[in-house]
């Protein structure tokens, strides 16, 4: 048997492709649409946990309402952000995610921005306000998921979540840690809303610059 026989024809063997990266596995893996829609995620959470940062004491505190009227007006909020995801998906089927996203963004802006101008014991105004935030908080929450499953393969769709879930927990952590650096004192709390305002303001213009229906 030559040394031919052993390693096989000069020239004629198969080179071995370099391997990949684990980032470039993780980013390679989902195109341009999948990334969109996290970022959205990640925004969207980072304004609404913000504001829940401060808003109970803003509440109590700077606009003078009792606790048991807190108490009774975020359980509303919550109701909103479970209830409206029932017919939000369906109604993105029909009408596109685009449309859809842009009006959960549009009603989100203006109840965070509402947030920021109600005045002490104006309880109307805080009623308003937190029915727009929660229905535009519903009418977003389940187009990102419905979003992920359309652009994903079956093979990568554990991993797609799992990425989904970690940018709301980025945006769950970050915004509450930068608010508390950037606004100290509960007198700043009105501008936390702003901030808001400012991220789905952002989600809008990647909306109609990047995001493609899916």
């Amino acid at each position: 048997m030559t040394d031919k026989d052993l390693y096989g024809k000069a020239g004629k063997e198969d080179p071995e492709e370099p391997p990949q990266g684990f980032l470039s596995s993780i980013f390679g893996s989902f195109n341009k649409t999948f990334w969109v829609v996290n970022a959205f995620e990640l925004f969207e959470r980072g304004a609404y946990y913000g504001t829940m940062a401060v808003l109970a004491i803003h509440v109590v505190n700077n606009l003078g309402i009792d606790r048991d009227t807190w108490g009774a007006l975020y359980s509303f909020l919550i109701i909103l952000l479970y209830f409206v995801p029932l017919f939000s998906a369906a109604l993105a089927e029909k009408i596109g995610f685009k449309q859809m996203l842009l009006v959960a963004f549009s009603v989100m802006m203006v109840g965070y921005t509402a947030l920021s101008f109600v005045q002490p014991d104006d309880l109307t105004a805080l009623v308003v306000a937190f029915l727009f935030v929660g229905i535009g908080a519903g009418l977003f929450k389940p187009i990102i998921s419905a979003s992920i499953a359309h652009v994903t393969p079956e093979e990568k769709r554990n991993l797609a979540y799992s990425i989904y879930y970690w940018m709301i927990n980025l945006g769950a952590v970050l915004a509450p840690f930068s608010i508390a650096v950037a606004f100290p004192e509960e007198s700043l709390y009105y501008y936390v809303f702003l901030v808001s305002t400012g991220l789905v303001f952002l989600n809008i213009i990647i909306l109609l610059t990047l995001f493609k229906n899916p």
